[in-house]
């Protein structure tokens, strides 16, 4: 029942506005830049791109002056780093982790022909970050730890999508949509064993924006209904697959859990 207010003074679009894990900071996408301010909007200060990057772009003869524009991000759960997908000349795409809000860019995937980052998650509790790539007709599941710098190929398929993944608190499991209902892959979760690389299909659906429980216990997401292309709010068992629904007739998105609560 609480009134609505204004966090930020510019006119220009923002989005993507989230917390740091801290809950701390306040974070938001504008102009394809990402910006951490305090939590009442204040000192917005944009991170992504770097002053390095910029000075990059500016002075690369290839990139003809692009700044490189940002779509995504995700915290790390430090509340310090940020993984960012960057599109440096607004086809291929590129991952890039900063460490801390003054630090130097380390990029983690260099841009490539026809690369596309479907969407990046980090462990709540690790530091191991999830990234699905499309690489033409490959489909990629990659494993990122800052700590070392390694980055690891979990799965790589054909002539198939895979979706935004969700990663398990303890940075164990990996679980991703894969396919649409016209693909000729049957669409699904597919659940990601990290540490033996071995990957299976835990329940049948078309799945969206999945998310783990604060305990690892349960997963949330948004299911579509062939018959009615309705979505409902669904909660997933990440080691059965049974899926129980939560809401009916009215059509859902963006399910999440309370950081404060266990269930």
């Amino acid at each position: 029942g609480g009134r609505p207010y204004a966090l930020t003074t510019s006119t220009g679009p923002k989005r993507q506005p989230e917390f740091s894990p801290d809950g701390k900071k306040l974070s938001y996408i504008e102009a394809g830049r990402v910006y951490v301010a305090e939590l009442n909007g204040s000192n917005p200060d944009p991170v992504l791109p770097t002053h390095a990057e910029m000075a990059m772009a500016m002075g690369s003869a290839e990139s003809r002056g692009a700044i490189p524009l940002y779509s995504a991000y995700s915290w790390a759960p430090d509340s310090e780093g940020l993984a960012g997908i960057s599109s440096p000349d607004r086809v291929t795409d590129s991952l890039k982790y900063l460490p801390k809000p003054d630090g130097e860019v380390l990029v983690v995937t260099p841009s490539v022909p026809m690369m596309h980052i479907n969407g990046i998650a980090w462990a709540a509790k690790e530091a191991v970050l999830a990234a699905t790539v499309q690489l033409g007709r490959d489909a990629l599941v990659l494993a990122f730890y800052p700590r070392q710098k390694r980055l690891e190929m979990l799965v790589r398929a054909k002539n198939i999508t895979f979706g935004a993944p969700a990663v398990a608190p303890d940075g164990s499991v990996v679980i991703l949509p894969v396919g649409t209902a016209t693909d000729k892959q049957e669409a699904g979760l597919v659940r990601i064993d990290v540490g033996t690389k071995r990957s299976g299909m835990l329940c049948i659906g078309e799945f969206e924006k999945p998310v783990f429980s604060p305990d690892g216990n349960r997963i949330l997401a948004a299911q579509l209904d062939p018959k009615t292309r309705k979505h409902a709010v669904v909660t997933i068992d990440p080691e059965s697959g049974k899926v129980t629904r939560l809401t009916h007739g009215a059509d859902c998105f963006d399910a999440v859990f309370s950081p404060m609560s266990a269930r």
